[in-house]
C-alpha cells in the first residue's frame, strides 16, 4: 500500500518542486524582482504621494487657469493648485516648489474633477472670486483644491454624513473660504438662509436622483453660471448600462433648461463615472 500523505515543498532541498522556494527567504515571500506587475500598477498613486520635489518653471510646470497648473514629470502629467496654506497637506498629497509658490498635486484617483481635467475637460469654471456651492463635500479632498483656486471667493460645502462633516470642520478651521453645512442636498430650502447666489454648483452626491438634486439647487441658488455634475452610474441603477444612465441624466438637465457644454468619461481613474459640464441658458 502506497503512502497517501501529501508531498510537501521543502524549498531548494529537492523533490519535484524543489526550485519554487528559491530565493524567497525564511517566510517564502518572493523578492521585489518577482513582482514587477504590482509595482507598475501602484506607480501612478505613488507619484502623487512622493514627499516633495523642487521643479523649475518652463517645461515641467505650465499654467492651466487661475491658481491652477499642469505638472509634467517625464510622461506623467498631473493637475496642481497653488497651496493656500504653504507647508500644509490635506490628504498626503505631493507638494512641489515652483519659484516662490508651493503647488499641491491634484490626485486624479481621489478627485473626479482632476480626472476630468486629465481626460481633456476644457471647461474650468472656477475663478479667484467664484462663489461655489459644493454638494456632497465628503471629507474635503476636492474642496481643498477649489479653496486654493477661489482665494477671493467662497465654497459652501454641503455634506449629510456627520463623520465626514467632522473632517470638513477641521479643514474649514484652516481655510477661511470654506463654509461647512450639515444638510441634505435634496432639500435646498433647509440651507437657503446660509447660501446666497453662486456662480458654480458642483454636485458629487451618490444618490439615484443626481440630476434632480442638481436642478433643484441650480434653481434655488444659481440664476446664471455653471453646473459640474459627477454622474455615478452604479449609484443610480446597477442593472442598466452606464451609457444609458448618462444619457438619461443629461436628458433631465436639458429638459430643465440647462445647456450641456461638455461630457467626459473618467476611466481609468473612476469606473462608470462621467463628468458633465452644463450652463444655465
Amino acid at each position: 500500500m502506497g503512502n497517501d500523505r501529501p508531498r510537501r515543498n521543502f524549498g531548494n532541498s529537492g523533490g519535484r518542486n524543489w526550485d519554487r522556494g528559491r530565493d524567497r527567504g525564511r517566510g517564502g515571500r518572493p523578492p521585489q524582482r518577482d513582482r514587477p506587475y504590482r509595482q507598475q500598477r501602484d506607480r501612478p498613486r505613488q507619484f502623487d504621494r512622493h514627499p516633495g520635489l523642487t521643479m523649475s518653471p518652463g517645461k515641467n510646470v505650465e499654467p492651466l487657469g487661475p491658481n491652477m497648473f499642469k505638472v509634467r514629470e517625464g510622461t506623467r502629467v498631473r493637475p496642481a493648485t497653488k497651496n493656500l496654506i504653504p507647508g500644509s497637506r490635506v490628504y498626503d498629497e505631493r507638494l512641489i516648489k515652483h519659484g516662490d509658490d508651493e503647488l499641491r498635486v491634484w490626485d486624479p484617483f481621489r478627485s473626479k474633477f482632476s480626472a476630468a481635467i486629465l481626460k481633456g475637460c476644457a471647461s474650468l469654471p472656477f475663478k479667484r472670486d467664484s462663489r461655489v456651492l459644493y454638494l456632497g463635500a465628503a471629507s474635503g479632498t476636492t474642496i481643498s483644491h477649489i479653496s486654493d483656486i477661489v482665494t477671493r471667493g467662497v465654497v459652501y460645502a454641503v455634506e449629510f454624513a456627520p463623520r465626514s462633516m467632522r473632517d470638513l470642520f477641521r479643514l474649514a478651521e484652516r481655510r477661511p473660504n470654506i463654509v461647512p453645512i450639515l444638510a441634505d442636498a435634496r432639500k435646498p430650502a433647509r440651507y437657503s438662509d446660509l447660501v446666497g447666489p453662486v456662480d458654480v454648483v458642483y454636485q458629487d452626491v451618490a444618490q439615484p436622483d443626481q440630476a434632480d438634486i442638481s436642478v433643484a439647487n441650480v434653481r434655488a441658488f444659481m440664476p446664471e453660471g455653471t453646473l459640474v455634475l459627477m454622474i455615478k452610474a452604479r449609484s443610480i441603477d446597477v442593472s442598466q448600462q452606464p451609457s444609458k444612465i448618462f444619457a438619461e441624466q443629461m436628458g433631465i438637465l436639458k429638459r430643465s433648461g440647462l445647456a450641456i457644454a461638455e461630457t467626459r468619461h473618467l476611466m481609468p481613474f473612476e469606473k462608470d463615472h462621467a463628468a458633465v459640464i452644463a450652463r444655465v441658458s
